[in-house]
C-alpha cells in the first residue's frame, strides 16, 4: 500500500475575480506558423456545468465534424482547430486554438474563430451534434476504464479534484445532458467579457526590451 503523505495540502483563499471585458495578447516569436487562440472562464471539473462544456468543446471543435472545422478549416482559413476545457480542482478556461498558415491572415481566422464560437449561444446543438459529441466523451470513458494505467491516472485526477467518486458522477452528467443545458452554459460563459484573445505571429527577428536585473546591495 502506498502510505497517505504527511505533507498537509495547502489551503488556497484568493478567488480570481469576474473578468471586466475582453483581453488581448500578441506574441512574436521565431517559428513558421501562426497560431489564434480563445480562453474562455469556466467553472471546476467537478461543477456540474462542465459536463456541458466538454460536450460543446466536442460540437465546436470535432475533427471533421465539429462547427469550428466546417467554417475556419473547410474554408481554408486555417489548417487545423482544437478545444480543450481546462478540468482542474479549480475554475479553470475553455481553451479554442487554430493553426494558420504563414501566408494567410490571422486577423481573418481569429475573427470567424470569434462569430462562431459565440453564436454557439444562440443556436442550440442539434440532436445529431449532440449525440455525436456524447457518444465520444463516453468512449474515451469506457477506453480508459479498459486500461488499467489510464484508470488509476483517472482516479487519482478526480481524487484531486475533490473526490474519486466523481469520475463517475461526471460520466452519468455527461449521459443526462441535454441540448438545453449545452446551450446554457454557452450563453453563460462564451461572452465577449469572458473572452481572451491571441494571436502569435512568427517573426525571425523579434524586437525585445531587456531589462537590467535588480541591483545587490548587499
Amino acid at each position: 500500500s502506498i502510505p497517505r503523505p504527511d505533507r498537509p495540502i495547502p489551503t488556497l483563499y484568493t478567488q480570481e475575480p469576474a473578468q471586466d471585458g475582453e483581453r488581448s495578447v500578441v506574441l512574436h516569436m521565431v517559428g513558421d506558423t501562426q497560431m489564434v487562440g480563445l480562453a474562455y472562464h469556466i467553472p471546476a471539473g467537478s461543477h456540474p456545468d462542465f459536463a456541458p462544456v466538454e460536450i460543446l468543446s466536442k460540437i465546436l471543435a470535432d475533427t471533421p465534424s465539429g462547427r469550428l472545422y466546417k467554417t475556419v478549416v473547410e474554408t481554408k482559413l486555417a489548417t487545423s482547430v482544437s478545444a480543450w476545457p481546462m478540468q482542474f480542482h479549480d475554475p479553470g478556461a475553455l481553451m479554442i486554438n487554430a493553426e494558420v498558415r504563414q501566408e494567410l491572415s490571422a486577423e481573418k481566422a481569429l475573427n470567424e474563430l470569434i462569430r462562431v464560437t459565440e453564436a454557439a449561444g444562440a443556436t442550440p446543438p442539434s440532436a445529431e451534434e449532440m449525440e455525436r459529441a456524447r457518444q465520444m466523451l463516453l468512449k474515451d470513458w469506457e477506453t480508459s476504464m479498459r486500461n488499467s494505467e489510464w484508470a488509476a491516472i483517472g482516479l487519482s485526477e478526480w481524487a484531486a479534484m475533490g473526490d474519486w467518486r466523481l469520475l463517475f458522477i461526471h460520466r452519468d452528467r455527461i449521459r443526462a445532458a441535454r441540448p438545453e443545458d449545452v446551450q446554457r452554459v454557452a450563453q453563460a460563459y462564451l461572452r465577449e467579457s469572458n473572452r481572451t484573445t491571441g494571436i502569435y505571429t512568427p517573426t525571425a527577428k523579434p524586437d525585445r526590451t531587456e531589462i537590467p536585473a535588480t541591483v545587490d546591495f548587499s
